[in-house]
C-alpha cells in the first residue's frame, strides 16, 4: 500500500466506526480476506471480500460478531 493510499484512507476514517486491519503475524497486510460481520439477532450486515489490507464500515450502535 502507498503512503498517498493509506493517508486516503486515514482521512476517510472519522466517517465510520468500524475499522478492520487484515495482516499477517509478521506485520505484512493481506487483502482478499472474507469478512461477515453480523448483528445480535443473527442479521448478516457486511458479508463480501476485502480489497485492500483495511475495510471501514458505518454500523448502528450495537453489539456484532465479525468471522
Amino acid at each position: 500500500m502507498s503512503v498517498n493510499a493509506r493517508d486516503n484512507l486515514r482521512s476517510k476514517a472519522p466517517e465510520h466506526n468500524l475499522k478492520m486491519v487484515f495482516s499477517l503475524n509478521t506485520g505484512n497486510y493481506v487483502s482478499d480476506v472474507h469478512v461477515k460481520v453480523t448483528d445480535a439477532s443473527g442479521r448478516t450486515l457486511i458479508d463480501e471480500v476485502s480489497n485492500g489490507p483495511w475495510l471501514m464500515a458505518k454500523l448502528p450502535a450495537g453489539s456484532y460478531t465479525a468471522t
